[in-house]
């Protein structure tokens, strides 16, 4: 008789999401990296893998992505959108993360969702307020 505890790896369902892994993670323009470089973005990453909030995630949806910190200097995205945007909110994001001596999880934990459309007023100003700085905190 097989228990619980008996399953192996084999026997484990597979994910049915598309995800994303390092290589699909734009080259970051040079605005890019210098915002991502930024102590605003740096001390934000910083203050999110503070040791108490091990396992706690924040969607940030203005930017299409969810991230946990899972400890050991380790952040997890564990969902991205599809918005155009967010992909390089992520790559920005993984750049800050490394000038800090942390590690970006990927794949197989992030999970692509589709990007939902705000109302044409909010997707407009969503869109500026990216453009304008792109700042994660």
């Amino acid at each position: 008789m097989q228990t619980q505890h008996d399953v192996t790896a084999r026997d484990r369902p597979m994910p049915q999401h598309q995800t994303i892994t390092h290589s699909d993670l734009p080259v970051l323009s040079k605005y890019d990296v210098r915002s991502a470089l930024s102590s605003l973005n740096k001390n934000f990453i910083l203050d999110f893998m503070s040791p108490d909030i091990v396992g706690r995630y924040q969607y940030f949806d203005d930017l299409g992505v969810t991230l946990q910190y899972v400890g050991g200097q380790v952040i997890r995205c564990i969902s991205l959108s599809t918005h155009e945007d967010a992909i390089i909110t992520l790559g920005m994001m993984e750049c800050s993360i490394r000038a800090v001596g942390g590690w970006l999880e990927l794949a197989p934990y992030t999970v692509v969702v589709p990007h939902v459309p705000l109302d044409p007023q909010e997707e407009h100003s969503s869109v500026v307020a990216l453009d304008e700085g792109m700042e994660v905190a």
